[in-house]
């Protein structure tokens, strides 16, 4: 269950230049420990795409992992030298010390506090029903930020904050309130708070997050933090807490939650039973932790071992010169390898083919890993696997379109600093691209045209004009399916699928741009080729590089 505003939000990746909503994207949220926004992280087996296609939002393509190390052993790897070392307010419970224990050959100590906590903790409160649970809440900020006081509320969710800003700000009067739920945007900790303020804030505010109060705040109190949800840990309990009290200050805490929202388990118990079910849970979710997922990881960090080695092996096929990066090379520095077709993909082709067949290879076996199937099995799979991959790139072959896209594209960019004396064998490179998938092979001869007239061998101009006849036709292809798909969209849309803004779709946005990308790549053929006929007997002709 993938829900708007708990484990995603739809808001800006980059900076909107005109209007907002077409920067639009899927961002998933940490709610359950920071309340961050990844925005930086896309999910994958399509959920990133179907989720884009729910909201109408524009389509980002699909991403693979090809390189694999987890947190959990890249800390390891201090082990090996003088060890682990830190500092932390909230460790957790017994249960996530011997965890670190065993794991990481750390001990724990505690530091005594310089000051004494001044912070006050209200019995814990459960409320049956959420609009009385909504309703109690909003009246306890409200009676709180009355007495003088700066109110905290930290909520699960984008979601649950949204809800109770709405209804605090229906109240009449109402305090100021202060929405904190995004980092870029509200920045809190700038900000020293009066009483009778109320910020509403996920975990991203009850995480290291430095409140700063008034001086007659403190006296009358200090800062309270009001939780509305129990915490899956105790860690993030003492997190939230954490965040009055500060340097010796008075402060006050209390749980307000709704019995709905809690495991059986919980409903109906006083707080220090549900702790102590939690640090119970804790250990057991420790130890399956320990048994599967840890296990899975280190499945798969194997796997990735065995792939790094191969690479390692596969090096030994292409010369340093074969290997070197070419990208700031001048024409006269270009090694003589490049200027001739060789037997295989060049060195960078290869590699990102091998790494896309790490990455599929991974995704396609994830379900043994989860089974937890023999390693030595699954190790000898994916050898056989990118070992034949290996030999068919060592021998110039490949059943990937884009392999040989990428293999033409770099031999494009080196024609293009010597654009009338050397192809690099830049046009055959297209041709093998044309050949490998006939249906999209418009790109691959619109290329070679470009090379073709460039070179400006015997009978350039009547052959350029040929392979723009066969590119126009192609293109269709493209046209074709962009309308089948936009056709498709608007047919699936017609039930509950939820447009992120009114008016016009970023999906559709982005489709009909594409079919504007198409149309004027036919119409550029029609004016080359015009200019082709117009060229005859009368001069060479020339191409721009914009």
């Amino acid at each position: 269950m993938m829900t708007q505003g708990r484990e995603y939000m739809i808001d800006q990746t980059l900076e909107a230049v005109g209007d907002k909503h077409l920067y639009h994207a899927i961002i998933p949220v940490d709610f359950q420990a920071s309340g961050v926004l990844e925005k930086n992280k896309r999910w994958g087996d399509g959920l990133q795409q179907f989720l884009e296609m729910k909201h109408q939002l524009a389509t980002t393509p699909l991403s693979n992992v090809t390189n694999y190390l987890s947190n959990f052993h890249y800390f390891q790897k201090y082990l090996k030298g003088n060890g682990i070392f830190g500092v932390s307010g909230t460790l957790g419970g017994d249960a996530d010390k011997d965890f670190l224990a065993r794991h990481y050959e750390t001990d724990s100590y505690i530091i005594p506090a310089h000051r004494h906590k001044k912070v006050v903790e209200l019995p814990a409160i459960q409320v049956t029903g959420q609009a009385q649970w909504m309703e109690i809440l909003c009246k306890t900020a409200m009676r709180v930020a009355e007495s003088g006081q700066v109110v905290l509320v930290v909520c699960e969710d984008v979601k649950t904050a949204s809800e109770l800003l709405k209804k605090i700000e229906g109240e009449n009067p109402h305090p100021p309130i202060t929405l904190y739920t995004i980092s870029e945007k509200h920045n809190i900790e700038r900000t020293k708070f009066r009483g009778g303020h109320v910020i509403i804030a996920t975990n991203l505010g009850g995480r290291g997050t430095d409140i700063k109060v008034d001086q007659d705040v403190n006296i009358r109190g200090g800062l309270f933090v009001l939780l509305t949800h129990y915490p899956g840990s105790r860690r993030v309990e003492k997190q939230v807490f954490g965040r009055t009290g500060r340097k010796g200050n008075p402060g006050m805490v209390q749980m307000i939650l709704c019995g709905d929202n809690l495991a059986p388990a919980y409903q109906g118990q006083p707080v220090e039973i549900m702790r102590q079910l939690r640090e119970e849970y804790e250990v057991q979710r420790i130890k399956d932790m320990e048994t599967d997922e840890l296990l899975e990881i280190k499945m798969k960090e194997d796997l990735f071992g065995t792939f790094c080695e191969f690479l390692d092996k596969f090096h030994g096929n292409f010369t340093k010169q074969e290997r070197d990066d070419l990208s700031g090379m001048g024409p006269n520095d270009v090694p003589e390898c490049f200027k001739e077709k060789g037997p295989k993909f060049d060195y960078q082709p290869a590699l990102n083919a091998l790494k896309e067949t790490w990455a599929l290879w991974l995704t396609l076996h994830e379900e043994h890993i989860r089974q937890h199937e023999d390693i030595s099995v699954l190790k000898a799979d994916l050898l056989e696997h990118i070992t034949n991959r290996g030999n068919m790139l060592l021998n110039g072959k490949s059943q990937n379109f884009y392999d040989h896209i990428k293999q033409a594209t770099g031999r494009t960019d080196l024609h293009l600093r010597n654009k009338s004396k050397c192809d690099y064998e830049a046009k055959s490179y297209w041709k093998d691209v044309e050949e490998c998938d006939p249906f999209y092979s418009a790109v691959a001869m619109y290329n070679q045209t470009f090379i073709t007239i460039n070179m400006g061998k015997d009978g350039y101009k009547t052959e350029a004009q040929e392979l723009l006849e066969r590119a126009k036709t192609s293109v269709d292809v493209y046209l074709s399916e962009t309308t089948n798909t936009m056709v498709s969209f608007q047919i699936a849309t017609r039930g509950n699928f939820e447009p992120h803004h009114e008016g016009e779709r970023n999906f559709l946005k982005q489709i009909d741009s594409r079919m504007s990308i198409h149309q004027a790549w036919i119409l550029n053929i029609d004016l080359a080729v015009n200019q082709l006929k117009e060229l005859e007997g009368e001069g060479p002709a020339m191409t721009e590089v914009s």
